[in-house]
């Protein structure tokens, strides 16, 4: 499924996934108000067997199923190793 990723206007490491061929408009008021009037940030190919860094490709997919869109936060962590 081709999705267009926008980024939060509430928190900075939040992003809402949407499918590409959705308008702001045909989204719930709660996603249109996580987004404000941002642009898109990139847009990516969502395949249940396809991993990705950050969202789960099936989680992700069900929420947009079931609600129209998926919320991702994302948390880089950096780990020292010896």
């Amino acid at each position: 499924m081709e999705c267009k990723v926008y980024p939060s206007s509430k928190k900075h490491n939040r992003y809402v996934i949407v499918p590409s061929e959705k308008s702001l408009s045909d989204l719930p008021e709660q996603a249109r108000d996580e987004i404000g009037t941002n642009d898109p940030w990139k847009e990516i190919n969502l395949h249940p067997n396809r991993p990705l860094i950050g969202p789960d490709p099936r989680q992700a997919l069900g929420n947009i199923e079931s609600h129209g869109y998926h919320v991702q936060e994302v948390t880089i962590i950096f780990e020292e190793k010896e």
